[in-house]
């Protein structure tokens, strides 16, 4: 049991010194022609201690032996530490040891690796003890403790390695971030841009994450995101449909031969007409034994083939059934059945379902719809809108009251957070 802080200190040293030794050796065994430099310098020093020790008189060989194994120990453990340590290692353990982040036996992450990709560092750190999660928990003393903003923690190679991505500490997102029409990616339809984060571009793959939830209160920024993406899908070739109760925010879109609804039977026809359209998608896959949007294009010689994008901006104004009268209750349980068939069955076919809400209510989306929808996103929120979109009210905390355009996407067990692209909507969207 350490007692004070003196042998606090020395105990981390010489934890520090241990960990950094084991790091050299395992660098040295994981770099051929580090392990090739060693070897020929350590049969050097032997072959040099061996000559010495046998130019003396007989009787001093043991003598010898031993000062040369007194010698050799140490300058082993030297040799392995040089390897093994990184610049401004000790000082990230210290830093670490002040702002109380320990394990149960009072030792800190120490840095084992460093590289430079863009702007951003990847520090990697032998945490014992210490999961992501809890770094994800103590973001702020980590931040404080590194003098570094941190972008992404994610787990490494193993156990007991944490990945961190992390910038200078007085980078920023910025508050306006224009839209460019090079950031379409003209080779992949399933490839989406969000914003900018700290470290970069965000993006999202709709094959692997064909359905999304976005949540925002008044002045976040939704509907500028939103049209981020759908701009990206329709200039691609996309079939894209939006119910807007407003009518207001999306009727630039015609120009790309979007469809626009602000009633209920329309709405409901044209996605009872989609569903419809979905299962024959999925016998005409099965009969050419293919399983995505990709096989099929291939298989049928059909590189035009279309994706279908779906868009239901504020879902409460048309999914919640509460003071409707019977027959719209009828309605939105049709509708509602729709989306849900949508959600479940789409992602294979190339159908996507894009679903917003600003209001902070439990009932605004569907339980049987929102578990299908695999990517969250929230801005600005209060904590209640915020634990409807992302499960709790992280999006309160993260992201600034004054901000607009700053959303969170939970990724996982990572939230990224980033500033979605400004538009001029008489111009760079609307041409």
């Amino acid at each position: 049991m350490i007692d004070t802080k003196e042998e606090l200190r020395f105990a981390n040293a010489v934890y520090y010194l241990w960990r950094t030794i084991v790091t050299g050796f395992l660098r040295v065994l994981g770099t051929p022609s580090l392990l090739v430099v060693s070897a020929v310098l350590f049969l050097s020093a032997l072959g040099a201690g061996t000559a010495f020790v046998l130019s003396a008189p007989r009787y001093m060989w043991g003598v010898d032996t031993m000062l040369l194994l007194l010698a050799f120990v140490p300058c082993t453990g030297l040799y392995l530490f040089l390897m093994g340590y990184m610049r401004g290692s000790w000082k990230m353990y210290r830093n670490f040891v002040r702002v109380g982040f320990v394990n149960a036996a009072g030792e800190a992450p120490l840095l084992i690796d460093k590289a430079r990709k863009g702007n951003s560092l990847l520090l990697k750190f032998y945490s014992k003890g210490l999961t992501d999660i809890e770094w994800h928990d103590q973001i702020t003393a980590l931040q404080s403790a590194l003098n570094l903003s941190i972008a992404e923690v994610r787990p490494g190679d193993d156990h007991r390695t944490v990945i961190v991505k992390a910038v200078a500490a007085n980078a920023n997102l910025g508050t306006l971030i224009p839209w460019a029409d090079y950031l379409i990616n003209r080779e992949d339809d399933a490839d989406f841009v969000l914003g900018r984060s700290l470290v970069g571009d965000v993006h999202i793959n709709i094959d692997k994450q064909p359905m999304l939830l976005i949540g925002g209160s008044t002045g976040s920024g939704k509907t500028m995101l939103v049209l981020t993406l759908l701009v990206q899908a329709a200039r691609r070739g996309s079939r894209v449909y939006i119910f807007d109760g407003k009518g207001l925010d999306y009727y630039g879109m015609k120009q790309y031969d979007a469809m626009i609804y602000d009633d209920y039977a329309d709405f409901l026809c044209i996605l009872e007409h989609i569903v419809t359209g979905m299962k024959e998608r999925i016998t005409r896959f099965k009969a050419l034994e293919v399983h995505d949007i990709h096989g099929y294009r291939k298989a049928a010689n059909d590189p035009t083939f279309s994706r279908i994008v779906v868009v239901v901006d504020e879902c409460a104004e048309i999914l919640d059934p509460t003071g409707r009268s019977k027959e719209e209750k009828e309605a939105i349980g049709k509708i509602t059945a729709c989306l849900n068939t949508i959600a479940r069955m789409g992602r294979a076919v190339g159908v996507h379902l894009i679903i917003s809400t600003q209001r902070p209510d439990a009932n605004a989306v569907p339980g049987s719809i929102k578990s299908n929808l695999d990517v969250r996103i929230c801005g600005k929120a209060d904590p209640t809108l915020s634990t409807i979109i992302l499960g709790d009210g992280r999006a309160d905390e993260l992201i600034p009251k004054y901000s607009q355009g700053r959303f969170v996407l939970a990724d996982g067990a990572q939230d990224i957070i980033f500033q979605g692209f400004y538009h001029d909507r008489d111009r760079s969207v609307f041409g």
